[in-house]
């Protein structure tokens, strides 16, 4: 999903409002190039790569923007590279908050090279590079989703924490004792010469166990913090084309009137929302329709960024077209799980639902109510897998913490004699919880979960 962390990428990195001032955001090698295209310093000049970062005050000098807004005084905030936050070069740069500017200025810089970026494409960076761990960039969708200030203090706490800086060097350690463990393995006569009966195990114990205090109290710490992980209720994004009847089943959902319904393609326009409460609460979304219409282009692209964020989407096709309709909304066997579902059946008879080709997925309509507490039901079960496999960050985290707690007081438990010692047990059990570290702090993550766990940020995060 990802390109290299060379390719430049812009993204506005405010929100889509008027305000005092806007940030746009442009990181990649040729940031520099790209920044010179668009802006002349006024008495300055950009900083080079290996220098401190700074703000240098400019005005815009691309053509195109210039005949439309003149030569506006901006200022742009450049980490030449290679440290800074993404640990590569990055600017933002910094206008008047009018969304048509911003707009304007983000065209121009991918006429000048750039790409726009994708959601969490920023975050998913800094990670690569060092600058965050798996449980701040997790923290940085929980700041965006935060919707109280305790859920924005947890997510802020939670930013700052830099629990994998901890694990990193702990790993190092462990690293250590591995390879001091194999010494003893391969030379234990004369490494064990001179030392006593016992003391070698003995010291290796006495550092092994260090590193499981440290474990634990890690351990403890990241339960404190476990809101974090769940400060953002889960997003259910009703999807599929236009007019299928996705706005009757928001309602029917819901329980009350929330989406505008009309028998026309094109009427929701963006993408309504509401909170559903219950065992599981969640967040219900209804999508504009998947059509490529000139005049509803920025719905559609709307309505896909709000698919990168689903944790769960309703597919949902028209059941009284059964046999021409879409079997489903993504082709994607990488994308969250979903449930395929015919809308507006109370239009076929009873054989179809039962026996013919609608039988195929859960049959419902908003008209009768027909298979809407069925599909509240499959939500439900849906949500308790995930809350199950929890965060892909901060559970996985503890979980991985867990698994090297086991496998390390298992190993500590043959040098201090309450087990049987079998260096070679012992050996493979500290394997078993370096393996465990790596996952921890990400260095065993796959592509494909790094991308499920990125794209749930916003564009320009």
């Amino acid at each position: 999903m990802f390109g290299s962390p060379d390719e430049m990428i812009v993204a506005p990195a405010t929100a889509a409002t008027a305000g005092l001032r806007a940030i746009v955001r442009i990181a990649g090698a040729e940031t520099l190039s790209v920044m010179s295209r668009l802006c002349q310093p006024v008495d300055a000049c950009w900083p080079q790569p290996g220098e401190a970062p700074r703000c240098v005050p400019a005005v815009i000098s691309e053509p195109t923007l210039v005949d439309d807004y003149g030569r506006l005084p901006c200022e742009l905030l450049v980490w030449p590279g290679p440290a800074g936050p993404l640990g590569g070069p990055l600017a933002e740069l910094q206008l008047p908050g009018a969304p048509p500017l911003v707009a304007a200025v983000v065209d121009a810089a991918c006429r000048a090279g750039c790409r726009l970026a994708k959601g969490g494409e920023f975050s998913l960076r800094s990670f690569l590079a060092g600058r965050l761990d798996l449980v701040q960039a997790e923290a940085v969708l929980a700041v965006i989703d935060a919707r109280s200030p305790e859920d924005l203090k947890a997510a802020l706490d939670a930013a700052g924490g830099g629990i994998g800086r901890r694990l990193e060097a702990l790993r190092e350690r462990l690293l250590d004792l591995l390879g001091d463990l194999e010494a003893v393995i391969d030379f234990g006569d004369e490494v064990a010469e001179g030392q006593g009966d016992g003391a070698v195990e003995a010291a290796l114990a006495s550092r092994l166990d260090g590193l499981l205090g440290e474990l634990r109290e890690m351990a403890v710490h990241l339960k404190q913090r476990a809101a974090v992980a769940s400060a953002g209720l889960p997003r259910v994004v009703l999807a599929g084309p236009a007019n299928v009847g996705k706005s009757s089943l928001f309602n029917a959902l819901l329980g009350d009137a929330r989406a505008l319904v009309a028998d026309q393609p094109g009427t929701t326009r963006d993408w309504v929302e509401a909170e559903l409460d219950g065992p599981l609460p969640f967040v219900l979304v209804d999508l504009a329709g998947f059509e490529t219409v000139e005049d509803r282009r920025d719905a559609v692209a709307a309505a896909t960024r709000e698919l990168a964020r689903a944790d769960l989407v309703i597919a949902c096709a028209d059941g009284s077209d059964a046999a021409t309709a879409e079997p489903a909304v993504l082709s994607t066997t990488q994308g969250p799980p979903q449930i395929a579902v015919w809308t507006r059946c109370d239009r076929v008879d009873l054989v179809s639902v039962n026996d013919g080709p609608l039988s195929t997925r859960l049959a419902t309509s908003s008209q009768t109510g027909q298979g809407v507490s069925q599909l509240r039901e499959s939500i439900d079960a849906q949500l308790v897998i995930l809350r199950r496999e929890g965060s892909p960050a901060t559970l996985r985290m503890a979980a991985a913490i867990t698994a090297a707690l086991q496998a390390g007081e298992s190993g500590l438990g043959m040098l201090t004699g309450a087990l049987p010692l079998d260096e070679a047990v012992l050996a493979a059990e500290l394997a078993q919880m370096l393996a465990a570290l790596d996952e921890a702090i990400g260095r065993e993550l796959g592509n494909d979960l790094l991308d499920r766990i990125f794209s749930r940020h916003c564009i320009g995060k």
